[in-house]
Parts: C-alpha cells; structure tokens; sequence
C-alpha cells in the first residue's frame, strides 16, 4: 500500500427519514506500520499514513524507549512499504526489559504503552514549575485548536493534537489514533529544535494516564482537552506538577496544578 493520501473516497448509502440515498463519503485512511529497531521487528502501529518520522521520534521519546533524540542515530522512511527502519543506542536488555512491563493503552486502538503507574514512585520528570498561562488565553486556544483540522472536517474520523507556545501553534497534526497524533506533534517539535518546558499540549481525545505521562517524558507543564480525565491521569498530573486542563462550553476545569493558571 502506498502512504500517500490521508483520505479515501468510498460510495455508502444513507437511510434516513425511511429513505434509501446512495451517496460519498471521505474515510480516514489508517494503514499498519512496521517499525525495525536495529534491523529487527519492533512493533507494528496502526496510523495514519503521514509525519511517520515525526511519529517514531515522539513515541520513542514519550515511551522512553530512548531518552534523548540523540540516541537515535537514523530513521529511513519507506512509504511503499509502510516500514520505519530506526537505528538507535539501546541494549538488548533494556529491550527486554521494556517487553516485560509493556500493557495495553486505553482506547478502540490497543495502543501499546511500557509504562505503569508503578514507574511514578519517584516522579523526577522535570517540569517548569515558574511556567505560567492565561486562562483567557488557554479558552482561544481550544476555541481554534477544534477548527483547525481539515482533515476531520471531511472524514469525522481522526484526532488531533497541537503544540502552544502562548497563544501561537508550533506544531498540529491528525491521526487515526490520539496517541498517535500527539507522538506526532512532539517529534515536531523534536525535529524542529523546540524547547518543551513552556509549552501546551492539546489533545482532541480523552487525557487519559498514557497521555499525560507522554507529556511528562518530555517536560511538557500544560496539557489540555476537550474530553474529562482519567482518575488516574489526575493523580499521575497532580504528584508530578502538570497543569491539567479541559475546556468545554466556554468555560475552562482546572483539574491540576491551578498555580499556573492567571
């Protein structure tokens, strides 16, 4: 399968009103990606056919499967295959160590994630604790973040995510998967040269604890959605100092770290 479009037209039917109608409709494209790590399966992820680069670099950061982007010392793209070859600094060991504590993320896309709550007993992800926002400016962000995809505009079928520094978007993109999208945004901002410690990440899907975990791998203070956290995400983002916010109907929830917001 060629990883060029996004979207795909198909011929449906439509009943409504006791009335058969044949008609079109755009349908989000997602496509099986196989990623090497050394010259060996990694994994498999299920995604939407675009920023593959990007995706690999965030999800091997936000995973810890790496710790800084310098460890990975290449990534070749083959979009005909739909293959990811990635070289990086890191040990059998730890490989097999990652495996034995991986478990499934939350969501219809059994995401794979290898991390616990477990892992939090220490909590030293390094936040910026002098990181501040407006709550003004935090409402307009989510007022634009949801009319900024087009792509859901004409499927109804994808997430988003966005990086914010102040008010201004650094980075957006759409997948199929919601850890997908926001894995894409920060090897974005990776790749980019950005420094996270003063941004906001949105998402268009539910903040649930592999999300806002991913957040914190990268030292990322804001996290904000449109969907209710998780009892689990709230407690991951309040002992480890993230700002977790939802907007919805105008009016913004500060579940965490509120000494943030102004």
């Amino acid at each position: 399968m060629a990883f060029g479009k996004m979207q795909v037209d198909r011929n449906i039917v439509i009943y409504r009103s006791g009335k058969k109608e044949e008609t079109g409709a755009s349908v989000a494209v997602e496509a099986p990606v196989r990623i090497l790590l050394n010259g060996k399966h990694f994994m498999t992820l299920q995604c939407s056919p675009g920023r593959l680069e990007e995706m690999v670099i965030g999800y091997f950061l936000t995973e810890a499967i790496v710790r800084r982007r310098e460890e990975i010392s290449s990534i070749d793209v083959d979009r005909e295959e739909g293959v990811v070859s990635v070289t990086a600094a890191i040990d059998e060991k730890r490989l097999e160590d990652m495996a034995a504590r991986a478990s499934f993320t939350t969501g219809c896309g059994r995401g794979i994630t290898f991390s616990s709550h477990i892992d939090l007993s220490d909590c030293d992800f390094k936040i910026n604790m002098m990181a501040s926002v407006a709550a003004d400016a935090v409402i307009d962000c989510q007022r634009r973040f949801v009319k900024m995809s087009e792509l859901y505009g004409s499927t109804r079928g994808v997430h988003s995510a966005a990086l914010w520094r102040g008010e201004d978007s650094i980075a957006f993109a759409d997948d199929v998967g919601r850890h997908n999208a926001v894995d894409k945004v920060i090897g974005m901002a990776v790749l980019s040269g950005a420094a996270m410690h003063d941004l906001l990440l949105s998402t268009s899907g539910r903040p649930s604890f592999d999300i806002v975990l991913k957040g914190l791998r990268v030292g990322v203070p804001f996290l904000l959605s449109r969907g209710a956290p998780t009892s689990l995400a709230v407690e991951t983002a309040d002992a480890c100092n993230l700002t977790l916010m939802q907007v919805r109907g105008g009016a913004l929830k500060v579940y965490t770290g509120s000494f943030r917001v102004k």
